[in-house]
């Protein structure tokens, strides 16, 4: 893998699991196939479309006791509109310096109304690979 040797959460006091800065590509291929870690990948498309059953997975991976009001309750505590209220009342660590909200629209997909034909291509370009291999990608190649 061809990352930066930049790294984040590498130094004291850790705040984060120390990790290299790369492309989002080299990213996700450090975690899936480089961790020596256990891990559970979540798509945002899955917590949209089907939270309960993606977030029931999530409490038996790290084990915890299942209880499907608390799973319920999380889920809505942590739902987009929550999200965005609570940012609006006391911001967000991880905003952008440029003044815009952290947490902008909380759709699946919305990406297909704000860029290119050009930009898609890119993106496909670079990360096609990974993209087909967490299913965004048909067996064509072509963004679902």
């Amino acid at each position: 893998m061809a990352a930066t040797s930049y790294m984040i959460g590498a130094g004291y006091p850790r705040t984060q699991v120390p990790q290299q800065l790369c492309s989002w590509s080299e990213h996700v291929i450090s975690w899936l196939d480089d961790s020596n870690l256990p891990i559970c990948v979540l798509r945002y498309e899955d917590m949209l479309s089907r939270a309960f059953g993606t977030f029931s997975e999530v409490i038996r991976f790290v084990g915890f006791e299942f209880n499907q009001k608390k799973i319920r309750e999380a889920i809505q505590a942590s739902s987009f509109n929550e999200i965005k209220k609570q940012e609006k009342r006391h911001g967000f660590r991880e905003q952008s310096i440029m003044g815009r909200d952290f947490f902008r629209k909380g759709q699946a997909g919305n990406w297909k109304k704000h860029l290119s034909a050009d930009q898609v291509d890119r993106v496909l370009q670079t990360h096609g690979k990974v993209m087909q291999r967490l299913g965004y990608l048909d067996t064509a190649g072509n963004p679902l």
